[in-house]
């Protein structure tokens, strides 16, 4: 349980920017379309990052389980 408290603590710290930044005072974007999201710089950079992560994870876990 500690661990996956500490993943999700780690998981909080990392995807906080990205909401933290989701403001209608940035970009040429409406702030509420899911093209702002994934057009805009600030948004889909760590969109990007988590996705990669997600995924090496995932190789990861499925690497490590026994066949």
């Amino acid at each position: 349980m500690k661990r996956a408290m500490k993943k999700l603590a780690i998981w909080v710290v990392l995807l906080s920017p990205a909401v933290a930044l989701a403001h209608p005072g940035h970009g040429v974007l409406p702030g509420n379309s899911l093209w702002h999201w994934l057009c805009e710089p600030l948004h889909a950079a760590p969109l990007a990052v988590g996705a990669l992560v997600a995924v090496a994870a995932l190789r990861k876990l499925l690497a490590a389980r026994p066949r």
